[in-house]
């Protein structure tokens, strides 16, 4: 995530991706479970995908339903990656132009 993350940024796309895991995942191991770690998505920027004017989904299964619904409720067309790649994390990516 963190490198699409990037790219977008290079881009001057402001992006949205979920779910987040560039810092829950990539992060320290520090021996304290913890059930919900700092970091991810926030609740303001998955609720401001709605004006989105694209949306990537990356994996048809685990991201499409999610994508089509963002489509159906805010109109936010969705452009469909089928990643066949075995390495291919199946994810979303909601991005706002403008």
């Amino acid at each position: 995530m963190a490198e699409i993350k990037r790219i977008a940024e290079l881009m001057r796309i402001k992006s949205v991706v979920f779910p987040d895991t560039s810092g829950v995942l990539n992060g320290p191991i520090t021996g304290i479970y913890e059930m919900y770690p700092r970091g991810g998505t926030t609740i303001r920027e998955l609720t401001s995908t709605g004006g989105s004017q694209s949306t990537i989904a990356l994996g048809p299964i685990a991201s499409g339903p999610a994508a089509k619904q963002l489509d159906v409720k805010s109109k936010c067309p969705v452009k469909y990656c089928n990643c066949q790649s075995a390495s291919a994390l199946p994810t979303s990516i909601s991005m706002r132009f403008g």
